[in-house]
């Protein structure tokens, strides 16, 4: 990847995450408080409720003291005057007058003496809800004997329906007579009713039992008028607030559902404004990466071109430009470390080009050294004059021809011309005598490979070459000298050498017989195959053989 095409993906990168950055900072700010402000004007709308709900219990509460202290009331409860109930508490009276949907009058013991109940709204009767008169035992919470003077307003579910409820005790007009009993209305929150109340505060409310409001609701029960928010989508929201029963506890919620438009509008702000905010971003990062071409990419790629374009071997520059900056100094500074890299190479040519000279140098005198040992061995013992000659070349080419590694010919080569080199360490009196040896003196004679291995391990780089003077005379069985090695044990390079050995010593004269003929020497040869000879390396060097 270029440096401009780095350049410019840092600038979509950037982009990017200002961007990014941006809608996440809007998000958590101007989108929370915009969502604060929605929260606000839900609770307002809720606190309208509440306060409408509490202002209709106490006017049912005023008009529950107006009939409980009505002389008529108390007359009723007091002496019975049946005739009251025909005449003040009549289904119209109730539907039309108090507007209420379920009346009550109990004796100060709980007693139930009168109820009349009506659908909401109508003046169809209905059945008295059945946890009414649980209200009035001594465990209710409408005992007359624990009903304050005051009376006792609350919310609660009426049989089948959300009401406002309210009980006070009946008293004579002047309040002077003790306390006879209770008068209790209800008036349900429901059809008619309910919309009044959404029709006063301008609000879509509705009535929810405690075990429909939503799983999660978050909402503080020791609050004076516990609220909670419930969000429906980005658009919408409904809030609860709970109406306590008698014994301060939830008795239903009211819920109320609007929009959310200061959130709505906060997000079409965020969208313009990013808009606004990543056009602007794209505008500047075009511009900063017109300015940083123009003034720097562009430069370094012309200065990475002519880099490119240099010939090493030649005495060209890198040009340099007159602006005085990073990049002109970087020119510079190339040019000087280009010329000190070339002068370094030419030097290490040099010093490469003497040590090659010195090597091959080095090589040649050890080769004339090796050579020069064999030609000494050979003015020493006339019988075998130019056998060091013929087996080495012979040996190269059986390697050769079986696939010997070409970097270790020359330390196959070298062994060969050496393989008689612990000769040397012969008396002359052994080497040299005409006849068969003692056996004395044949155990003197198997002591030359030994010779040769202590005369070529001290010098280092004819290592590779010992295998031969020192193992030639090995035998496939193991009956050879000097270690008795057997098989493959035998150091391959021994192996061909000792066949070409057998080969050059039987086909060349010698002073107590003549040289035997070709086919001859090949039968014999074949012949030691497997006890004496490697039988890989004989067929290859018969094959060789047939061949030449």
């Amino acid at each position: 990847m270029t440096v401009r095409s780095k350049a410019l993906w840092a600038m979509i990168s950037f982009c990017v995450l200002f961007f990014a950055v941006f809608a996440l900072t809007y998000r958590w700010s101007m989108l929370q408080e915009a969502d604060r402000a929605d929260q606000i004007s839900l609770g307002q709308d809720l606190n309208r409720i509440y306060m409408t709900l509490k202002q209709e219990q106490r006017e049912l509460l005023r008009i529950t003291r107006d009939w409980a202290n009505w002389d008529d009331t108390y007359d009723f409860v007091q002496n019975g005057t049946f005739r009251f109930l025909d005449a003040s508490l009549s289904p119209e009276k109730m539907a039309l007058t108090i507007q209420v949907d379920d009346l009550a009058v109990a004796m100060q013991s709980g007693h139930i003496l009168f109820t009349r109940s009506l659908m909401p709204g109508t003046l169809k009767p209905r059945e008295t809800p059945y946890n009414l008169p649980g209200l009035f035992k001594p465990q209710g919470p409408l005992f007359p004997p624990t009903v304050p003077d005051e009376g006792r307003v609350g919310f609660m579910w009426l049989g089948r329906y959300p009401a406002i409820v309210a009980a006070y005790p009946i008293r004579d007009s002047k309040e002077q007579m003790p306390r006879t009993g209770l008068f209790f209305v209800s008036r349900s929150l429901q059809g008619e009713r309910l919309r009044k109340i959404a029709d006063i505060t301008q609000l879509n409310i509705r009535i929810v039992p405690n075990h429909e409001i939503p799983q999660g609701l978050k909402f503080n029960p020791d609050d004076d008028v516990p609220m909670g928010r419930w969000i429906l989508d980005p658009s919408e929201h409904e809030g609860y607030v709970m109406l306590r029963n008698f014994d301060d506890k939830g008795a239903f919620w009211v819920a109320v559902k609007a929009k959310r438009d200061r959130y709505q509008r906060a997000m079409g702000e965020m969208l313009r404004n990013g808009a606004m905010m990543l056009f602007m971003a794209t505008t500047l990062g075009i511009l900063a990466l017109w300015v940083l071409d123009r003034f720097i990419l562009s430069r370094v790629e012309n200065l990475h071109r002519t880099i490119q374009d240099i010939k090493f071997y030649s005495d060209e520059t890198v040009p340099v430009d007159d602006c005085e900056d990073e990049i002109s100094a970087l020119g510079k500074t190339l040019n000087e470390a280009l010329n000190a890299i070339r002068e370094n190479f030419r030097e290490r040519e040099k010093a490469e080009m003497d040590a090659r000279l010195a090597h091959l140098e080095l090589a040649e005198a050890y080769e004339k050294t090796i050579e020069g040992w064999s030609l000494a061995l050979d003015l020493r013992d006339k019988e075998t004059e130019g056998h060091t000659r013929r087996v080495t070349e012979l040996t190269v080419a059986l390697a050769e021809r079986m696939g010997y590694p070409e970097d270790r010919i020359i330390h196959l080569r070298r062994g060969a011309i050496l393989h008689d080199i612990g000769k040397l360490g012969i008396p002359d009196s052994i080497l040299l005598k005409q006849g068969p040896l003692t056996d004395e003196e044949w155990e003197i004679m198997k002591r030359h490979p030994l010779y040769a291995y202590d005369m070529l391990t001290p010098i280092q780089y004819l290592h590779p070459a010992i295998p031969i003077p020192y193992c030639h005379h090995e035998k496939w069985d193991g009956t050879g000298y000097p270690q008795g090695l057997k098989g493959t044990a035998i150091p391959l390079s021994a192996r061909m050498f000792a066949v070409v050995d057998i080969w050059d010593a039987l086909t060349s004269d010698r002073p107590y017989r003549k040289a035997w003929e070709r086919q001859r020497t090949m039968e014999y040869i074949a012949s030691l195959k497997g006890y004496h000879l490697d039988p890989d390396v004989v067929a290859h060097f018969l094959n060789m053989m047939d061949r030449s």
